[in-house]
């Protein structure tokens, strides 16, 4: 039995027809073998069969040959996407010459096995059958490309969709457009896809093959090109293939390793800035229509990710400088801490850097060390400039203000998460801080670092009650608090990464 589900079904229905008309069938390939069934005595006469199979794909219908050993063999062939295969129906008669089916006289003879059903009528039974057969294959593979493209389409809208829904939020811009390009890559089987902006210096790609490495030569054309093919944009166009590509010289280790290019322009406000371009391997797979409607939907979308990703980094910014521009003012009741939310902030960071933390995060911890201490706007100014030593009621006003900070900014909505750092930067990891004496982990991540670089900007700045420490001092009283006031790991870290100083048997030596 054939693998094939058309042979399959071909086998099945003369095997019917034998059983009725008591005709026998093969089917045989266009070297004169039979396929899918035992071989037949007379098969060292293949040469027959060939001839045969030339017969019919010349004249593209039922043909005769005479047998050497009596009778004749008919040969039908077999109709695939309107094209003959390369194999073909036989029936064994009694036939003498190789005549077309339509030149046969109506009162040809009948064989033995054929009975009361004559040789045309038989051979024109089989040929109706197989193409009925034909046909309907036809359709089901035609409903099939049908169902694989509603399901490729299908593909595309989801994806589309997904990527829609991400153009609105803040998520990491870098991260969203890999995404983008590699689903966009992979929906269009493309092996290369890069984009590069000049004006917004970015440059991103992925290629399923190559190292990135390898990648760098394309990477250099691309950059050289990318102002030749915007030219080539301004003149109108929505797009350029191979043929428009190919005339660029420097795009030669392009066309050196794909052969089928695509280019699309990256637009913002109608001004075209970009390009995005994809590149397959295969010479046979050409970029489509639905392909390239694809990728200038995808192209738009980036630049909407884009634009919303600078929208989005602006007010962010706004925000940060109205902020510092708020912290300063009330810092201005401090002679002596002036600069010091800005100085913890810049400390936090390269703590959070060392930590390893990402840009979200970073986002977050600029916002949290800039504000930790925006609640003492609430705390008089004799209290914050006092000389001397804070009496008991005094120390419940301070300790009042990381509360006022949250309560400050707890209408702020985007802000609300960062509130449980701004209330806990004053615990101590040992449960001996304020304002609810948690301890190790239960303090967040952001109020532990915040402490140490408050911490750190508190000793080496002038306070009111005293002068500024040295490094080694400051460096030595970090080491004597942590695991007790301070997170360990966070101290350390800072004191290696941040300051760059090796501690070597706990201490160092105070030179001040």
């Amino acid at each position: 039995m054939h693998s094939d589900p058309h042979l399959q079904s071909i086998e099945q229905v003369l095997k019917d027809v034998s059983n009725l008309l008591n005709v026998s069938f093969e089917i045989r390939d266009s070297r004169g073998e039979i396929t899918g069934s035992a071989p037949r005595k007379d098969d060292d006469h293949r040469h027959l069969y060939q001839e045969l199979y030339k017969t019919i794909t010349a004249a593209h219908m039922p043909c005769m040959i005479k047998n050497p050993s009596g009778g004749a063999i008919w040969g039908i062939p077999i109709i695939v996407n309107a094209q003959i295969a390369e194999l073909f129906v036989v029936i064994h008669s009694t036939a003498s010459s190789v005549i077309p089916l339509q030149d046969r006289e109506e009162g040809s003879p009948l064989t033995h096995k054929i009975k009361e059903t004559t040789e045309k009528a038989v051979v024109s039974l089989v040929q109706e059958i197989l193409q009925l057969l034909s046909d309907r294959d036809a359709s089901e593979q035609e409903l099939d490309d049908l169902a694989r493209e509603l399901s490729i389409r299908y593909e595309e809208l989801n994806f589309l969709y997904k990527i829609g829904g991400k153009t609105g939020v803040t998520d990491d811009l870098t991260e969203t457009l890999h995404y983008m390009m590699r689903k966009t890559a992979e929906l269009i089987s493309a092996d290369c896809i890069a984009l590069h902006i000049p004006s917004k210096d970015i440059f991103e790609h992925f290629d399923s093959l190559l190292e990135k490495s390898s990648f760098e030569p394309i990477t250099q054309a691309l950059r050289s090109v990318t102002p030749e093919l915007l030219a080539n944009f301004q003149t109108g166009i929505d797009y350029l293939s191979d043929c428009e590509l190919e005339s660029h010289a420097a795009l030669a280790p392009l066309i050196t390793k794909y052969s089928r290019l695509l280019t699309i322009p990256i637009c913002f406000d109608d001004d075209k800035e970009g390009i995005f371009f994809l590149g397959k391997i295969a010479p046979h797979e050409s970029f489509s229509i639905c392909d390239k409607r694809l990728v200038t939907v995808v192209a738009d979308m980036i630049a909407i990710k884009i634009t919303n990703a600078e929208l989005f980094q602006h007010l962010n910014d706004f925000l940060l400088n109205l902020m510092k521009s708020f912290m300063k003012t009330i810092e201005e009741k401090d002679s002596y801490t002036h600069g010091h939310s800005e100085r913890v902030n810049e400390c936090a960071l390269k703590i959070g850097r060392a930590l390893e933390l990402n840009e979200e995060e970073l986002t977050q911890l600029n916002f949290v060390s800039i504000l930790h201490d925006i609640g003492k706007i609430g705390v008089a100014e004799n209290i914050l400039n006092k000389r001397g030593r804070l009496s008991d009621d005094e120390f419940e006003q301070i300790k009042k203000h990381p509360g006022k900070g949250c309560d400050i900014l707890a209408p702020i909505q985007q802000l609300n998460g960062l509130l449980p750092a701004i209330f806990h930067h004053h615990e101590r990891v040992d449960g001996k801080g304020y304002p609810q004496g948690l301890s190790g982990s239960e303090i967040p991540l952001f109020a532990r670092i915040i402490a140490v670089a408050d911490t750190f900007d508190a000793m080496t700045s002038d306070r009111a009650y005293r002068k500024a420490k040295n490094l080694d001092a400051v460096i030595n009283e970090l080491l004597d608090v942590r695991g007790t006031q301070l997170d360990a790991e966070i101290t350390n870290l800072f004191i290696s990464k941040c300051l760059g100083i090796t501690v070597k048997e706990d201490r160092i030596q105070n030179s001040g």
